[in-house]
């Protein structure tokens, strides 16, 4: 017969004879067996390169390496460590199931960071590390706004009006990103752009202001934070406020003053007078 131990450590092996109808019942002398831990060996890999604030899931695998009998799949935890720039892990340890387990690693800085994983060993396997594996930690993120400036401060209802965009990608990656134009707390149109790492430009945006309500509020431009981004008090920019007008704003009505002094001519005149003040009024507040 064949022991084959579960476990690393001393077995003590006694063999027993039952008496038969001549003989008596007898022991051997304890013969003791130790059985060494198997083999292991442990590495970890993690996603890279990241950007700060991003996870990288960092996931270990123990394998069981001994060449001798049948292999044993490992169990016991696994704890990580780091060193490099700084951050967090979710958890320090995990649990292994089917040979690996896994953290995420959260880092707060950017730069590169050594990730090791350190399997505890179990009743039949010996512990061990890996070999540290590197994570790049790019700076996050960071889109900026530097000015906005509207082709006029009013219009009238109907009227299109252009707002150019002054945008600069400060981030480590190509951006998408979505530029809103709001006036007041409404956003009145929005752009879409691909803008490359380190690059600056400029986009002009029409606002078609049909079906809008006159009314007198801050136009501004803004880009909804990039996922990761931790920097987002510049993703806006104003250029005061903007008033939009019915198309009888300022006009006066000869029903207004119904004074009849040559009836329907001096009621045209005063239409006329009405609508000359009123582009006056425009073309001073373009300049």
């Amino acid at each position: 017969m064949t022991f084959t131990p579960s476990a690393s450590g001393t077995a003590n092996v006694v063999a027993h004879y039952p008496k038969d109808s001549t003989h008596d019942a007898s022991n051997s002398t304890i013969f003791s067996i130790t059985s060494n831990p198997r083999s292991s060996s442990t590495s970890v890999s993690c996603a890279s390169p990241v950007v700060i604030g991003q996870p990288s899931n960092c996931t270990a695998t123990i394998t069981d390496t001994s060449n001798i009998g049948t292999q044993i799949p490992p169990t016991s935890t696994v704890t990580f460590e780091s060193t490099g720039a700084t951050g967090s892990f979710n958890a320090t340890s995990c649990t292994i199931s089917a040979g690996s387990c896994g953290v995420t690693f959260t880092p707060s800085t950017s730069g590169t960071t050594s990730i090791t994983a350190v399997y505890s060993g179990d009743a039949a396997h010996s512990g061990g590390s890996s070999p540290p594996a590197t994570v790049t930690i790019n700076n996050a993120p960071d889109m900026t706004i530097s000015s906005v400036a509207v082709s006029t401060n009013s219009a009238v209802v109907g009227e299109k009006i252009t707002a150019t965009v002054h945008v600069t990608n400060n981030g480590p990656y190509t951006a998408n990103l979505t530029i809103e134009i709001q006036w007041g707390d409404i956003t009145v149109t929005s752009h879409n752009e691909t803008l490359a790492a380190g690059q600056s430009a400029s986009y002009t945006i029409t606002w078609d202001t049909s079906g809008y309500t006159p009314s007198t509020a801050t136009i501004s431009a803004v880009i909804p934070p990039q996922q990761y981004e931790t920097h987002s008090s510049d993703n806006v920019a104003t250029d005061g406020n903007f008033t939009l007008a019915s198309p009888q704003t300022g006009l006066l009505s000869a029903t207004q003053y119904p004074i009849v002094v040559g009836g329907a001519v001096i009621a045209a005149i005063i239409v006329i007078l009405s609508a000359f003040l009123l582009l006056r009024r425009r073309k001073t507040a373009t300049l």
